[in-house]
Formats: structure tokens, sequence, C-alpha cells
């Protein structure tokens, strides 16, 4: 699958920061994702394999808020305080005019609008006091360092280039992971053939190895002992020997003879006959 993924990681990472944002980053991230799965898929046998990529590739999509990871932190402010010192200023300065014009008024000749002078210089007095105030209010509103009704805006950049590696790494995980079930998936293929292609099953082998141990050793009791296995391997097929007894006489052929008993156990599993024993009456 990462051949796949680094065919997208050019487009990819570009998505990613035209996006910009968490929110829209993810569903380009998880497209991705689908695509390299789409393209895996067709190469993969069906079975275990397949189904563990998809499984997989869906527990990475599930762990997409990884879209979080920030690169870059902007902090765009506006400061209300230095329009707040300019107007300070501003209004300072009209102050001082209007301290001005009565100075420059009485500066005129002599009987130069002797009814104004008076006037004017109030009326000038008074609008320097209020612009004065005024200034001085405005350059309160400031305190040093901070700005003054200023707004400020945080914007997190999500690093493009660290969450392809994120999915990269995941990706690489992914396929070792594929690699070591397709391992386990050949070599129960091969014990299987292994088996399949052997006449006899490793327990009936260890059986007549044994039997014929017995037979060659010319020891009759180590033969007879030997002779006794084979009652516990049919039990371990699902295969129970019986003797004769009143309930289970329909399982025998009866045969006349001085002496009763089993001649020849019966072989039954789950209730079925499989061979017939033979019984002295």
């Amino acid at each position: 699958m990462i051949a796949h993924l680094e065919e997208e990681k050019e487009s990819l990472i570009a998505s990613m920061k035209a996006a910009g944002t968490p929110d829209k980053i993810r569903p380009v991230a998880e497209r991705a994702l689908d695509r390299v799965l789409l393209k895996s898929s067709d190469e993969l046998p069906d079975g275990r394999q397949k189904a563990a990529a998809g499984a997989m590739i869906g527990v990475l999509k599930a762990s997409l808020p990884l879209c979080d990871t920030v690169g870059e932190v902007r902090v765009w402010r506006r400061d209300e305080g230095a329009r707040g010192k300019s107007r300070g200023g501003i209004f300072a300065c009209a102050g001082a005019l209007c301290l001005l014009v009565p100075l420059l008024a009485a500066c005129l000749p002599s009987g130069t609008f002797p009814e104004l002078h008076p006037a004017v210089s109030v009326i000038c007095s008074v609008c320097a006091a209020v612009l004065f105030f005024l200034a001085g209010r405005e350059k309160g509103h400031v305190l040093p360092g901070r700005s003054a009704g200023g707004t400020e805006m945080t914007e997190c950049v999500p690093d493009a280039e660290r969450i392809y590696g994120v999915l990269r790494a995941s990706i690489l995980t992914a396929d070792q992971n594929l690699k070591a079930i397709a391992s386990e998936e050949a070599w129960a293929a091969r014990n299987s053939a292994e088996e399949t292609d052997s006449v006899l099953s490793p327990q009936e082998v260890q059986l007549y190895s044994d039997l014929l141990e017995a037979l060659y050793s010319g020891d009759a009791e180590y033969a007879f002992g030997r002779l006794e296995e084979i009652r516990y391997y049919l039990h371990g097929r699902q295969v129970e020997v019986v003797d004769c007894s009143g309930e289970n006489a329909k399982y025998f052929d009866r045969m006349p003879s001085s002496v009763s008993g089993t001649l020849r156990p019966a072989l039954v599993s789950g209730g079925k006959l499989l061979k017939k024993g033979l019984a002295s009456a």
C-alpha cells in the first residue's frame, strides 16, 4: 500500500495545504486513503489479507483527528489603542490652536474688530479647555504595553508534511502486518499440502510404527501392551471399541462355542455401526 500512498504524495500535500483548516483536511485525507485501499485491494488475494487491509485502513481513517497537528500559529491583532493615541494628539493640537487665536487677535492693530476681541478670547479659551480635556481622556484609555479595545484572532495552520509523515508511517506498519499474514497463510498452505499428499496421518504413522516395533521385538508381552494402544487411537478418532453384552448384542455375529465371550469387538461411531463384532455363545 505504501507505493500507492507515495503516488498520492504531491497531490495529497497540495490538497491539504489548500484546505487550510483541520476540519477540511480530514475528508481530503479520507479520500486519499480510500483510493489507496481500492488500488491495493486489486492486488491482494481474497480472504484474510484483503479483510485485514480494509480493517487497518478503517482504523487509520478513524484516527484522522491527527489533522489537528499544528505547524504554525498566526496571531492577527487589530489595535484600537493607536487610534486612541492619534485622536488624543489631534485634540491636543486643536486645543493649542484655539489658544493661539486670542494671542493673534491681541497682536492685531488697535481698533481692528474691537467688539470681537473679548468674545473670541472667551470662546477660544473654552474650546481649548474642552479639547485638552478630550485629549487627556483619549490618552488615559491606553495603558502601557496594551491595546485599548483591540481585537485579536489566532489562526492555526496545520502542517501538511507532518500529517503525511504520520499517514506514511501508519501505512508502512499496515504493510508489515499484511506481509506477516501472507507468511502465515503460505506456511499453513504448505503444511496443509504436505498433510494432503501424505498417505497416512501423523497419528497413524506413530501407531503403525509402534506396532511394528512390538512385532520385531519378539517379546509377546511387549507386543500385547502395544496392541492396547489401538483402543486409545480409535477413541481419539471418535470410534469406540465395544465388547459383547446384553444391550449391544445387535452389533455382533454369533458362533456356537462351549465358552461365551467376545472374539472380535465391534466398532461403533456416534451410535452407527462401522464393523460388526464376533462373539461366541
